[in-house]
């Protein structure tokens, strides 16, 4: 394990400012459309700085028009949660054919869209670019300065940056079907940045973990995978797969999941210093890990551990006891715990929940979130017949069980389990995993063989069950649910979180473009930066549009 690349939690408090990169803009659409309108907001700290109205748009293009209004039209949103946090606006060059080099093309950044005097004007001819734009020593890029250090309100504001061809003069034909790339982002004081890379780990990633994941698998080549009459597209080369409803989560034997998490110093994150977690995958925007290695064998539910005088059971996981310990002892680091199974109540356990529970410093990085509750009785099902009955068709023992739950640590699900296999190698029903195939392609089954795992599904056809998987890797759905059976805890991460990985990203200090103080990167709530060049529209003469050549396309890293 100790080859495997980790990723890396960055936790605290950012101290002084921002920094903050938008998104390489593949160029900013000079019309937009409802398939246009997409967000990027880029936030750190106590300020956000949010590019509205597209990021990464294909096909964008212009043409000559007689109005700044009918080009791009970007809208740039600012707002603090406190006073006196400056930054810096940047526009970069990313690049620009010289054609287009001409004083006819040209920006404006107003402070609303009725303000008629310019924040910042001026064009991207030449002369005018070789006395207004300034190296930027964090990606050696070109800066046009938009703003200075401007102190970002309390109260949103707004400003307008629009990029056109002045159609009511004459324009060069030499423009036409010419190619440019531009950008927006921002720093301020501490010199934080978010820069892009590729999925190989050739530089920084953008975004929060669950972004970098599904951009990840966006960007990667895939291969088909048909179970059950479902056809899966597998990102072969890091272990990537979609499911029937479109969650991307890691799969096979030995993908690179895992992740440092629980630890006793985030800057300085080790195995010594954080337990090893694993990565499920990435659902409703939020990244879901299981540990690494049970915390112990216990029932799933046997009441003496809440009444000492009750000796029941049932599969209702609000009530369990299990759900309890993990969302009160565990979860808050309690002083050890003495936990009762069997159907009596007499097999006692001693829960370490003051050395293994979650940490001062990392128990807000869990999101709560909804848990399914629907049960099924049978494991003749493949992989998205259990996720759906789990979520939408699968019943409870009664009606009066709750079919979701709210709340911060639970199990895996049946869907879980079925979903870490290699599909196009595992084409068996659930009740089949244990063969040697699934088995050997399963990376949950590792976490799970020990002693057995419990699961969060209830049987729906009886009180008292509850799914497992044996430690031969088979999955049964009559487990006891007082029976002493290994708990893996899984949860959802913060999806504010910022991360570090050894092989996705990595974290370096560096000197902004104007102030030159280092900063730590922050990546949160963005998108791994995917340009694409912008050409300008042909048009015939006078200004009128003619039928537009192709758009020439890149990747962009910074």
């Amino acid at each position: 394990m100790e080859k495997k690349s980790k990723i890396f939690m960055i936790f605290g408090v950012v101290v002084l400012v921002i920094a903050i990169v938008g998104s390489t803009l593949a160029y900013y659409v000079w019309t937009t459309s409802s398939d246009e309108e997409t967000k990027i907001v880029s936030k750190v700290g106590a300020a956000t700085i949010k590019f509205d109205g597209g990021s990464s748009i294909e096909n964008a293009s212009l043409r000559p028009v007689s109005d700044k209004t009918k080009g791009i039209v970007k809208e740039i949103k600012m707002v603090a949660n406190t006073t006196g946090i400056k930054a810096n606006l940047y526009l970069d060059i990313v690049s620009i054919d010289e054609e287009l080099k001409n004083t006819t093309f040209k920006f404006f950044l107003a402070k609303s869209s009725t303000a008629a005097v310019a924040t910042k004007e001026g064009n991207f001819s030449t002369e005018y670019l070789t006395s207004n734009t300034v190296t930027c020593t964090t990606n050696s890029t070109n800066h046009i300065v938009l703003l200075s250090d401007f102190e970002v309100p309390t109260s949103q504001v707004t400003y307008i940056l629009y990029i056109w061809i002045d159609g009511t003069v004459d324009n060069d034909s030499s423009m036409m079907s010419k190619s440019f790339s531009f950008k927006l982002h921002a720093d301020g004081t501490g010199g934080i940045i978010r820069e892009a890379a590729l999925p190989d780990g050739t530089g920084l990633v953008e975004g929060s973990l669950a972004e970098q994941l599904v951009t990840t698998y966006i960007n990667a080549n895939k291969t088909s995978a048909n179970n059950n009459g479902i056809k899966y597209l597998q990102d072969t080369s890091n272990n990537l797969s979609n499911d029937i409803e479109g969650n991307i989560r890691y799969y096979g034997a030995t993908p690179n999941n895992y992740i440092y998490f629980n630890c006793d110093d985030y800057s300085n994150q080790t195995s010594s210093t954080c337990e090893t977690w694993r990565i499920i995958g990435v659902f409703e925007g939020k990244v879901k890990i299981m540990r690494g290695s049970q915390i112990e064998s216990l029932a799933w539910d046997q009441d003496k551990n809440i009444n000492s005088s009750k000796k029941s059971y049932d599969n209702d996981w609000s009530t369990s006891s299990l759900q309890v310990l993990l969302n009160t002892s565990y979860l808050n680091r309690t002083a050890n715990v003495t936990y009762y199974s069997g159907s009596s109540g007499t097999t006692t356990t001693t829960v370490q929940t003051s050395t293994i529970g979650i940490k001062d410093s990392t128990r807000n990085m869990i999101s709560e979130t909804m848990w399914y509750l629907r049960g099924w009785n049978s494991t003749s099902v493949y992989a998205d017949q259990m996720y759906e009955y789990e979520r939408t068709t699968g019943k409870v023992y009664n009606t009066t069980r709750p079919t979701s739950w709210p709340g911060k640590i639970a199990l895996a699900y049946p869907s879980d389990y079925e979903y870490a296999a290699d599909l196009s190698l595992c084409q068996k029903q659930l009740g089949s995993y244990g063969d040697a195939t699934c088995t050997a392609n399963n990376w949950m089954k590792s976490i799970l063989e020990t002693s057995g795992g419990w699961l969060l599904t209830p049987n729906s056809g009886n009180f008292n069950n509850a799914w497992s998987v044996s430690s031969s890797g088979n999955v049964y759905y009559g487990s006891s649910t007082y029976n002493a059976i290994g708990v893996g805890p899984v949860l959802y991460l913060n999806s504010e979180l910022g991360i570090k990985s050894g092989g996705m990203a990595r974290v370096q200090h560096h000197i902004s473009c104007l102030r030159r103080n280092a900063g730590r990167l922050i990546s949160k709530d963005g998108m791994l930066n995917v340009a694409k060049k912008a050409s300008v529209q042909a048009w015939s003469e006078g200004g009128q549009v003619s039928k537009p050549k192709a758009k020439r396309f890149f990747m962009h890293t910074i």
